[in-house]
C-alpha cells in the first residue's frame, strides 16, 4: 500500500518510476536494501514512517545506514505520510535537484 501511494505520488509529479526494494552493494559487500532508488542518479527514496523511524533504537539503526549510503555518494531523500498527503511537491523538487547534481 505504501509503495503504491509513493509510486502514484511520483507519477503525478511527472517523475519516472524508481526501482523498488533496490539492493546496494560495494565491492560485492551488501550495504543496504532501500525502498526505492534511481540508480543512474544515485538517489535513494525511503519512506519514513513514524512507527519504524522514530526513537533511539531507530536512530541507532538508521543513521549508520544513511551515512554508509552517503559515503558511497548516494543521495537519500526521505518521504513521509505528510509528503504523500500534500501531493509530494517537496519530494519531487528534492529528486529533481539531486538529479541535476551527479
Amino acid at each position: 500500500m505504501m509503495e503504491t501511494r509513493v509510486l502514484q505520488m511520483l507519477r503525478r509529479n511527472g517523475l519516472p518510476q524508481p526501482e523498488r526494494q533496490y539492493k546496494i552493494f560495494e565491492n560485492g559487500r551488501f550495504v543496504a536494501r532501500v525502498d526505492f532508488a534511481y540508480p543512474h542518479w544515485k538517489i535513494v527514496l525511503e519512506y519514513e514512517s513514524y512507527r519504524h523511524h522514530t526513537g533511539r533504537i531507530a536512530s541507532e539503526r538508521d543513521n549508520p545506514r544513511r551515512n554508509a549510503l552517503v559515503a558511497l555518494h548516494w543521495k537519500p531523500i526521505g518521504i513521509t505520510a505528510q509528503d504523500i498527503r500534500s501531493g509530494g511537491q517537496r519530494v519531487a523538487a528534492a529528486i529533481r535537484a539531486a538529479a541535476r547534481h551527479p
